[in-house]
């Protein structure tokens, strides 16, 4: 064997800074040869001793969330966002089946709206991490919903081509004019005369 080298890890759970050091034994102490941190460390620990570490569930829907945020920004305000988060959080305590009834029957057009613009665009998993139910929209409210996320699709087309609509009369007088110019261009070429010239002649004689 080459070399002995001993590890110390501290995996700080969130809390602080994980830690691994690496250090070989010289004489009766030791030598610290290399400092590893954070992600870095704790990788390399769990692949030492050849185990996937446990997820982070709640770490998990929390990053789940703050995704799911930045896209639904992308179609309505945090002020809207926000609105129908603290609508749905009044209705955690009730089952299945009541909050079902309120969510299709009792709940205002735009709180439904919103929830099934996030059912069209996002997982069921997604919708659960977001608002920590389950909710299927009735027909009539996704074929709302699907409106809406289609003129939001339209809208950034739109602004990603940002191509000026040039009327067809104009395109009909641009072409016009390039025709015109590249006959001018030809008869001056072979006959060496200057065609404003030989046009303003003709017109007074």
């Amino acid at each position: 064997m080459e070399d002995r080298l001993i590890i110390g890890i501290d995996i700080s759970k969130e809390k602080d800074r994980s830690c691994m050091i690496v250090a070989r034994r010289e004489g009766r102490g030791y030598q610290v040869i290399n400092e590893l941190f954070d992600k870095e460390a704790e990788d390399i620990y769990y692949k030492l001793i050849n185990i996937h570490p446990k997820p982070n569930l709640q770490e998990m829907r929390k990053e789940a969330i703050r995704r799911n945020e930045s896209r639904m920004l992308e179609i309505y305000s945090y002020k809207e966002i926000l609105e129908a988060i603290d609508y749905t959080i009044k209705l955690k305590d009730f089952s299945d089946k009541q909050r079902n009834y309120i969510l299709n029957h009792k709940t205002p057009k735009k709180i439904q709206e919103i929830l099934a613009v996030f059912w069209l665009t996002h997982t069921n998993d997604e919708l659960f991490n977001f608002f920590d139910f389950n909710w299927i929209p009735p027909t009539e409210i996704q074929g709302q919903a699907r409106k809406i996320i289609d003129t939001s699709l339209n809208k950034e087309i739109r602004q990603q081509l940002e191509i000026p609509i040039i009327k067809a009369q104009n395109t009909i007088d641009i072409l016009t004019k390039n025709i015109f110019k590249n006959i001018e261009n030809k008869i001056t070429m072979s006959s060496n005369i200057d065609l404003k010239t030989f046009i303003n002649k003709a017109t007074y004689e």
